[in-house]
Parts: C-alpha cells; sequence; structure tokens
C-alpha cells in the first residue's frame, strides 16, 4: 500500500480550551458585593446557574445585586466566606478586593477541583471570563487570556457592530430546518446527507436566512 504523507497543525502552545459551558441548574458561588460581582452574578444567571452569593452585608454596595437578593433571584450568605460554602459547587467565581479571600478562594478551590476564577488575579484562576456579546443563542466571546481585558472590550464591541441585523433569528431558522430535515430522513444512514445539505442551507448570506427559511414553518 502507498503510504499517505500525515501533515498536522503545528503546536504553539499558551493558548486556553475555550468551550461554551452547560451551567444550566448547577450552583455558582460568587464571592463579593460590587459591581464586578454583579456582572458575574448576571452572566451566570444568564446560563441558567443557581447563584449563591458570600458577602458581608456591610460590603453588600451594589444596587443591582441588592435588587436580586430581594427579589430571590439569588441566595445570599451575608458573611465572610467560609469553606463550607463551596460544598457543591459547579464553579467559583471570587470578585472581592480582600486579597486573602481571593488566596482561600483558590486553595478551597483547588482541594475540591472545583473551577474557580479570582478577578484581576491570572495566577490563581482555572479560566478566564470572556467579552461577550449576546443576541439570543448567538454568543461571541473575545479572550486575551487574562491579559488586556480592556482591548478585548474594545474587540468584541467591533465584531458585534459588524454583524448583519437579525443573526438570532437566522439561527432560529436553521435550527426548526434542521428538526424538520432529521424529521423527514431520520435514518442513521442518512445522516451525512443530512449533514451536507444543512451545510449547504448555511451557507447563504446571513442577512438573507431569516427571509429565506422562514416560510418553511
Amino acid at each position: 500500500m502507498p503510504q499517505v504523507e500525515v501533515v498536522s497543525s503545528a503546536v504553539s502552545g499558551g493558548a486556553s480550551f475555550v468551550v461554551a459551558y452547560r451551567l444550566a441548574g448547577r450552583r455558582v458561588v460568587v464571592v463579593g458585593g460590587g459591581e464586578v460581582a454583579a456582572s458575574r452574578v448576571f452572566f451566570a444567571l444568564e446560563a441558567d446557574g443557581v447563584v449563591m452569593l458570600v458577602c458581608p452585608a456591610d460590603e453588600l454596595v451594589s444596587g443591582d445585586l441588592q435588587a436580586r437578593i430581594a427579589r430571590r433571584e439569588i441566595g445570599h450568605v451575608a458573611r465572610r466566606l467560609a469553606k463550607e460554602d463551596l460544598d457543591g459547587a459547579a464553579m467559583v467565581l471570587s470578585a472581592t478586593s480582600d486579597v486573602e479571600v481571593g488566596q482561600d478562594v483558590a486553595a478551597w478551590c483547588n482541594e475540591r477541583r472545583i473551577p474557580c476564577n479570582v478577578a484581576d488575579v491570572p495566577k490563581l484562576c482555572d479560566f478566564w471570563l470572556m467579552s461577550q456579546h449576546r443576541q439570543g443563542d448567538l454568543q461571541i466571546a473575545v479572550s486575551t487570556n487574562g491579559h488586556g481585558p480592556k482591548l478585548a472590550n474594545r474587540i468584541r464591541q467591533h465584531v458585534a457592530a459588524s454583524l448583519p441585523p437579525r443573526c438570532d433569528e437566522a439561527i432560529r431558522q436553521i435550527s426548526l430546518l434542521r428538526q424538520r430535515v432529521r424529521q423527514v430522513d431520520p435514518a442513521a444512514a442518512a445522516m451525512g446527507k443530512r449533514m451536507k445539505w444543512m451545510s449547504e442551507a448555511s451557507e447563504a448570506p446571513l442577512e438573507w436566512v431569516p427571509e429565506l427559511y422562514e416560510n418553511y414553518f
């Protein structure tokens, strides 16, 4: 048999492993009571996480957080973080200026193998929070691996401004189309044909997709 030359991409290293993490129904512990903590809480709620805020009452300065606690959108432990607060957590987000608390979060999470992020201390983070743009099911995130959060915001704004209108509707129509195609020909043997057809359908200009397929449903 003739030998086939295998060509693989060169690995440069230093990157993050970027994923879209399913957080729905999982416990997220957020530490802190300021605007950074409020931002962390918002994104966890957007992902349908079950949020527990840990912060002494006198450090709870964000009006947004106070309102969410009053509406019972999140739980609140009104004291300094204790190790047992991490029980059952899928993720911990520390957003406090207390250096000692940040160090405790990282150490306790490391013991329990819970992924954590300590705001503004990259060396204590298992993951970075990315600058995000959301439009329905469309989510675009930009990371600088913790090196330039403000620059990540600028890049994200630039990308979002270049999007055509109704991208979220285009995604909805394509999703419905995938379901319809699967219903018409559900056989496992037809998977390749379905994928090829959907790939071609998705090649239409983004601004055309909502009108192109909305009459199918």
